[in-house]
């Protein structure tokens, strides 16, 4: 089944944003520490590829957040080992 969109869903699907954000919750932070975040138009989030129809039966989908800087960061996996 294939789904279509006039041009003025896709104009507004333009104009708005979502955003998606990994947050840690802890006692220390009132509303909870941002550590990663992703935002883009609803357009692009929900039909990715250069199309206007959707496309079923994908469902791998990947990613990539921006980091804040309070994103824990362990370097120790850079370093050479000493074996």
């Amino acid at each position: 089944m294939k789904v279509t969109f006039s041009p003025f869903i896709i104009t507004i699907l333009s104009d708005v944003n979502i955003r998606i954000e990994l947050v840690q919750e802890s006692g220390m932070y009132e509303d909870g520490r941002l550590l990663a975040w992703y935002e883009s138009p609803a357009r692009d989030f929900l039909y990715p590829y250069p199309s206007y129809s959707s496309s079923y039966g994908t469902h791998g989908r990947e990613l990539l957040l921006e980091r804040t800087l309070s994103f824990p960061v362990s370097l120790t996996h850079l370093l050479p080992s000493d074996d």
